[in-house]
């Protein structure tokens, strides 16, 4: 049954996502998802897109699936290592939740933190006592996890184009290799969003 209804359940979400929210299969695995969320608006999450892992048991849907965030947030209800506390993938799970059912209710965890049941007490206590510093934090681990592509262009534009100026400065040859060097490392570096699906890696010189 479980194969039937996980197979009925990604059709659904690929003809009919839930708002802000994707999930595909891990290769041709039925019983292992991922899913992107987009953070909720007004929320410190916002712009952020937030990975997570779903691994189904062979007893689905009788047992809930295991959901566990791979990007980095801060968030009273998510530990570190992106475990999940919410009362519907627990004593609260029943057969008739769906994956769609479940995304929303993390969403909607996101953006409504339960502070007195918590997964993380020490961010429990600053939501409630210090909501300011909460936000500023969750902004700063959303901006640096779950918006790549804007850390980079922020924070690493400037001082890769002046490495690359540079390069080429005390290149009096103006190799060719090294040209070409130089404008991958612009791409990969500094316009992530030109550079695809390049690793991030450390640039070598030649």
């Amino acid at each position: 049954m479980g194969s039937r209804r996980l197979k009925k359940e990604l059709l659904q979400m690929t003809k009919d996502p839930p708002e802000n929210c994707s999930a595909r299969l891990v290769g041709d695995d039925l019983f292992h998802w991922k899913a992107s969320l987009t953070g909720p608006e007004d929320t410190p999450y916002a712009d952020g897109t937030f990975e997570l892992d779903i691994r189904f048991p062979v007893e689905y849907p009788f047992k809930p699936p295991s959901v566990k965030f791979d990007t980095k947030i801060y968030h009273p209800n998510i530990s570190v290592n992106g475990q999940i506390c919410m009362d519907i993938l627990r004593s609260k799970w029943s057969a008739g939740i769906t994956v769609s059912a479940v995304l929303l209710s993390v969403s909607s965890l996101m953006a409504d933190p339960n502070p007195t049941d918590p997964f993380v007490p020490e961010i429990a206590d600053i939501y409630r006592n210090e909501y300011e510093q909460f936000k500023e934090t969750a902004k700063e681990w959303t901006n640096l996890y779950a918006c790549p592509a804007k850390m980079f262009d922020e924070e690493l534009t400037e001082p890769i184009l002046l490495a690359v100026s540079s390069l080429m400065a005390e290149s009096k040859s103006h190799d060719t290799e090294v040209t070409q060097r130089a404008k991958e490392w612009t791409d990969m570096y500094a316009r992530p969003s030109l550079a695809g699906e390049k690793d991030l890696r450390e640039p070598v010189l030649p």
